[in-house]
Order: structure tokens, then C-alpha cells, then sequence
């Protein structure tokens, strides 16, 4: 077994060693970027990296999130991590060991990790260390994967009949999509806001969506498409292209103008975008894991699903994915020992969703 790796953390704000293994290494995903963590510093969290390397030689390493929690104490997450060059026993077991070290000195209460796509070995060594399954999504566990190595014809095909009919008619009735500049986030926020009220869900603030615009973009990682009808912005679509895929991040639409289908148009503006600067594969961000099982196994949408935003994204004709699923951990024995006998259940759930959106939207 080697064990010749020297680890190290590193605070550093922008780490461009590091971002360029991610996006060399199997599994690399943009959230494990300092990139990423100079996005999620303007909702409060502070991104760490656990380094190994060998010789001169980076071969492995994660970032974490942290911060502090009023009433919790320090908590700490991984999504698509961590990342090795190689799944040599000795690195898979040394990371792990800097892992819960680092935790331990970081005072981190509670831990949970979402490994990358295709890790048998992390997934694994996480089970042995006690790491619990977590209904935490740190990335969506399933997901809609469109092939782009075909044609636009093709593509247009493999759509259910409706959705190509929608773009049609958008198209026809006077829906223009085109690309968004800076002076556009702004606007962009405001239909994204719309699209939060209705759905009563949480929204990010500007300064947020503007940080992301100003770390992403100058580098090629992050568009926004925005449709407009008759000069009125109606529907927005931001997307992060990352290594071989776009994913479609974040829709924003007024309300306004649904007979003119402008949510539609907007993604296929943007899927034809991402076949024409020569990326492989087309991500919805996410779909409801057991729906995706369902369809997986040769059986139709579930019903309740077909009034979701599944039913608008499965119509575009993507394939299912399952991904790795979290694990989590609480630091203290005792602590861990009381969440797993006696918080079960409703309890269990409720505390999984508060900490969820702190992850998530804090």
C-alpha cells in the first residue's frame, strides 16, 4: 500500500491548481472549484480544500464548506467529492483520515458528503468510516442526460410531440432568444424572483447571481439566454458549462405570455447553443429519483409527477441518471448516537430539510 502523500489545507481564495485538477480529473464538477466557493462566500460559508499530493504531484483532494449555525454548532459539506487521480487504497484511505481530522479541528458538528458520479471506492469507504444515508441533496440524485452527438433533427425527434410543438410555436409567435451581457443579471433576477413567488420557494439575491456571473463567465462557464417577445424580457435560462455539459442551473419566467411558450423556446435555444460549441451533453439539474427509477425500469411518469416541472423537462426527451447519494456524519459519539436511536422519522425529516436549505439557499 503507498502511503507517501502529503496533505495540506488551503484557504486560498482563488486556487487555480486546484480548479484545473477538478476539471481534469473523472467526476470534476464545478462546485468543487474555488470558483465555486467565492460564489457560496457571499451566502456566508467558507471554502477549504484538503490537498494530497505526491511528490510535486497533485493526486487528490476535496473542499469543504463550513460555517457556523446559531444553535448547531459548525457544520461542513462535500458535493461531488472527493476527487483522486487514482483509487489506490492508501489515497482513498489517507483522504478520509484528513477528512475527519479536519473536521475535528474545524469543529464541524456535522458532516455530509455527496461523492462524484462513478466512485465505487469513496461511496464505499464512506459506509465503513459511518457515514449514514442523508436525504440531503447536495447535487440532484437523478438527472436528464441529452445526448448532443447527433443532429438537430434528431434531437427534435427524440422530444415528446407537444414540446417540439411548443418551440414551433413560440418560434412562430414571435418569441427571440439571445444571449444575455452583465448589464442583464438584473433582469434576470427579476424573472427568476417570479418564477420563486409562485412557487413560493426561496430566492437568491442579485449580488448572488452576480457573483456567479463574475467568476463564471469570463472563463466560459455560465450563460444566460434571455426570450423575449416584442422587446419584453419574458423567460431566462442560466446555464453553467462545465467540462463536457451544460447544465441548465437556474429558469426564470414572468408569467406572462404563456400561449407563446417561451420557456420552451429558451431551452432549446440553449441546448442548440451547447451542440454548437461542441459539448457532449445537455443536463436538466435534476429530477425526482423515484420517478427517474420508474421511467429507468420501462414505466411512465408517475402521476403526481406529471404536474411537476419533471413532466416540462422529461418532454425534451433527455435520459435518466441515477447519481450517488449523500452520506452524513456527526462528529460527537454521543450526539450521533442519540440523532440515529431516538430523531427518526418526521423528526428526522424536519431537521434534513432545515439543514438542507441552509446548504442550499443560506
Amino acid at each position: 500500500m503507498t502511503t507517501d502523500y502529503t496533505f495540506h489545507v488551503s484557504e486560498e481564495i482563488s486556487d487555480p491548481r486546484w480548479d484545473q485538477f477538478v476539471a481534469d480529473t473523472p467526476g470534476g464538477h464545478h462546485v468543487q472549484t474555488s470558483l465555486w466557493g467565492q460564489v457560496k462566500a457571499t451566502l456566508g460559508w467558507s471554502a477549504k480544500r484538503i490537498l494530497a499530493t505526491q511528490g510535486d504531484t497533485l493526486v487528490g483532494g476535496v473542499q469543504v464548506l463550513c460555517r457556523q449555525i446559531p444553535m448547531v454548532g459548525g457544520i461542513g459539506y462535500v458535493a461531488a467529492g472527493p476527487l483522486l487521480g487514482h483509487e489506490e487504497q492508501g489515497l482513498v484511505d489517507s483522504m478520509f483520515r484528513e477528512l475527519l481530522h479536519f473536521s475535528r479541528n474545524q469543529r464541524l458538528q456535522y458532516v455530509v458528503v455527496q461523492p462524484p458520479t462513478d466512485s465505487e471506492a469513496i461511496s464505499g469507504q464512506l459506509s465503513s468510516l459511518g457515514f449514514q444515508a442523508s436525504t440531503i441533496e447536495l447535487l440532484p440524485t437523478a438527472s436528464l442526460l441529452t445526448d448532443l452527438n447527433t443532429s438537430l433533427d434528431d434531437l427534435l425527434a427524440q422530444m415528446r410531440r407537444q414540446t417540439r410543438r411548443h418551440i414551433l410555436r413560440g418560434q412562430e409567435m414571435g418569441i427571440v432568444v439571445r444571449e444575455a451581457s452583465r448589464q442583464d443579471v438584473p433582469t434576470f433576477c427579476a424573472l427568476n424572483a417570479a418564477t420563486c413567488r409562485r412557487q413560493n420557494a426561496t430566492q437568491f439575491s442579485e449580488e448572488y447571481f452576480t457573483r456567479m456571473w463574475d467568476v463564471f463567465e469570463p472563463l466560459g462557464h455560465l450563460q444566460i439566454f434571455i426570450a423575449e417577445y416584442d422587446g419584453e424580457p419574458v423567460s431566462a435560462l442560466m446555464v453553467v458549462s462545465y467540462r463536457q455539459t451544460v447544465i441548465a442551473k437556474v429558469l426564470g419566467w414572468s408569467g406572462q405570455h404563456s400561449e407563446r411558450k417561451p420557456n420552451e423556446t429558451t431551452f432549446w435555444a440553449a441546448i442548440q447553443w451547447a451542440k454548437a460549441h461542441g459539448y457532449r451533453w445537455f443536463d436538466m439539474e435534476g429530477v425526482n429519483r423515484a420517478g427517474a427509477t420508474e421511467v429507468l425500469n420501462g414505466r411512465p411518469l408517475p402521476e403526481p409527477l406529471l404536474k411537476s416541472p419533471d413532466f416540462f423537462k422529461y418532454g425534451f426527451g433527455g435520459q435518466p441518471v441515477l447519481l450517488p447519494e449523500s452520506r452524513e456524519y456527526i462528529q460527537n459519539s454521543v450526539l450521533r448516537w442519540g440523532y440515529q436511536k431516538f430523531l427518526s422519522g418526521e423528526g428526522n425529516r424536519r431537521l434534513a430539510y432545515r439543514i438542507s436549505e441552509i446548504i442550499r439557499k443560506r
